[in-house]
């Protein structure tokens, strides 16, 4: 071997066991082994400049590692993928630099912004490869790296989401995991596929609610360039069949936020039924009560500006990739923020009902677990919280609260205590349960249904069915109440053979405590979306009951950083 090989193999022998050093030797146990083959037989295996550049480049990068004044995501997944090529470039036909930059640029389609993709810097160095017929080492690697970074960055924020949910909730128990997938391998297979955009296209949830929130961001964001929609002013709320100098705002509105056809009549300052139609609609899509009065909240919710509305659309589209991927057929959802619970079989919403969730002060946590049975005429044991706070309180002014609600006092072997030996008025620490019989008054109703979580949270049937017909949904103690529970009780018994809407019923009119195991388990998430859909795939805008939207935005909205561990 010629000595000048010998020393170009050597140093760069020498710079790749540098940088496994830093970890994973595993990916490129077989580049070191074959080169090693290569020098033991004595072939020159020299170096092309551009290995060289790509391997000196690759050696100086240090935690947090920048390039051409950019950050890097992941120091050892760069390592590992141009090892594994032997440090040859990975992007060396125009066209898929081409398809790449388009994948940048469309990553606003998914709410997310280009700039953290290297664009601006990679439209400088693709424009600057471009106009030199030969262009230098340094450009070729800069442009390769970033490239591939922005590659790797892109397709995990389509799959995972740019933020991290548990950095705003420490509970969250949703995973991030990459599983079997191995990202080296599955960078080089994006690159070499036919199409890139194929790929971005295979890594997004892959259910009817992402496309269309897709779909709604174009339409608001073709909204704003075209100037918004004007303010209303306020005012007196606004009835049906009044006359109203701000009813021609107000139907201006309507139509240029799309709730009121361009060429409908124009009747002036006369609040015509027509726009009372439009306006009762708007309310329906914003959670609202359709009256078609125009009050103060109706005027809130039209004020919203059309950037508001897009960011809205944009925190709730990242909120879905954090959970859609890997759920199986079957699964049910509970939009805490909507107050709704829907079953979904295939990515096809099958059944939908209306629910109650937990007060601004009781929020309803945000989990996945999986149900597996469910109780027929439960009895209610009263949480320790709602004893302390609620219970007790009105059982010291009323003596007679436990008899008229059926509830009995329950010591620690589980036997029923004679509240009248209790000493109500002067009692510390309660040292008994409180609990429930079964029947029609019972908080839980006829039915819940129970999947393990930490919080004693659950759905279940409610004595107050009244709450249902109402706008606010907010008025449980963290549980789900749901309208309807009978029917999700035949839908996630469906598969059992033995249990119908009769056999159901007549398990009922028994009046017995009894547990029905599921033919296997439903998954169950506990989500809060802020942007929802109607069963004909209208945007419905909700109030963010629980605050929550702000700090996803501001996390999407910043500048994104890889936590490199110390």
């Amino acid at each position: 071997m010629h000595p000048e090989a010998i020393d170009q193999n050597a140093g760069f022998l020498a710079r790749s066991l540098r940088a496994l050093g830093r970890e994973r030797l595993r990916t490129a146990t077989a580049v070191l082994s074959s080169l090693l083959c290569l020098i033991s037989a004595g072939a020159a295996y020299a170096l092309s400049p551009i290995q060289e550049a790509m391997s000196r480049t690759i050696e100086s990068l240090t935690p947090p590692p920048m390039l051409g004044g950019e950050g890097l995501t992941d120091i050892d997944l760069i390592t590992d993928f141009y090892m594994r090529r032997e440090f040859q470039p990975a992007w060396t036909t125009p066209a898929k630099v081409d398809e790449m930059m388009s994948l940048i640029a469309g990553s606003e389609g998914h709410g997310l912004n280009p700039v953290d993709y290297h664009w601006s810097r990679l439209q400088q160095l693709v424009a600057q490869y471009r106009a030199t017929s030969n262009p230098e080492g340094a450009l070729v690697v800069e442009l390769d790296i970033l490239l591939t970074d922005a590659l790797a960055r892109l397709g995990y924020h389509l799959r995972f989401g740019k933020v991290d949910p548990q950095t705003l909730d420490p509970h969250w128990n949703f995973s991030r995991e990459l599983g079997s997938i191995e990202p080296v391998v599955r960078l080089q297979e994006a690159i070499d596929a036919a199409s890139i955009s194929g790929y971005g296209q295979d890594l997004i949830p892959q259910i009817p609610h992402y496309h269309h929130y897709r779909e709604l961001l174009t339409k608001y964001r073709e909204i704003e360039r075209n100037g918004g929609w004007p303010e209303v002013p306020s005012g007196s709320t606004l009835d049906p069949g009044a006359s109203d100098r701000r009813v021609p705002a107000l139907r201006a509105y309507l139509v240029a936020a799309g709730y009121r056809p361009a060429e409908s009549p124009d009747s002036g300052e006369s609040y015509d039924p027509q726009l009372q139609a439009a306006v009762a609609e708007f309310q329906r899509l914003h959670g609202l009560q359709p009256d078609g009065r125009v009050g103060k909240t109706t005027l809130d919710a039209m004020n919203v500006p059309v950037a508001a509305r897009i960011d809205q659309i944009r925190v709730n589209m990242e909120r879905v990739r954090w959970v859609f991927r890997d759920l199986g057929d079957r699964f049910l959802i509970v939009n805490i923020a909507a107050g709704k619970v829907y079953l979904l079989d295939h990515g096809e919403r099958v059944w939908t009902t209306r629910a109650i969730v937990g007060k601004t002060y009781r929020k309803t946590p945000i989990f996945k677990s999986d149900m597996s049975y469910l109780v027929l005429n439960p009895t209610w044991t009263v949480p320790p919280g709602i004893l302390r706070n609620d219970v007790l309180p009105k059982i010291r002014k009323d003596p007679g609260y436990l008899a008229a609600h059926e509830m009995d006092v329950i010591d620690g072997s589980g036997q029923i205590v004679d509240p009248g030996t209790i000493d109500w008025q002067n009692v510390q620490r309660f040292p008994y349960q409180i609990r429930q019989r079964p029947g029609p008054d019972n908080a839980l109703g006829r039915v819940k249904f129970m999947f393990p979580n930490p919080y004693a949270v659950y759905l279940h049937d409610t004595s107050a069915p009244e709450l249902f017909g109402r706008a606010e949904h907010t008025f449980s103690s963290g549980c789900i109440r749901v309208e309807n529970p009978m029917q999700l009780a035949e839908w996630v018994l469906k598969d059992s053979g033995q249990w119908d809407a009769a056999t159901l019923a007549s398990a009922l009119d028994t009046g017995k405590t009894q547990t029905v195991l599921l033919p296997k388990p439903l998954t169950v998430m506990l989500l809060y979306w802020t942007v929802a859909f109607d069963d004909d795939w209208n945007p419905i805008f909700l109030r963010d009951v629980y605050q929550r939207d702000a700090a996803v935005l501001a996390a999407l909205n910043a500048e994104f950083t890889f936590d490199y561990p110390r």
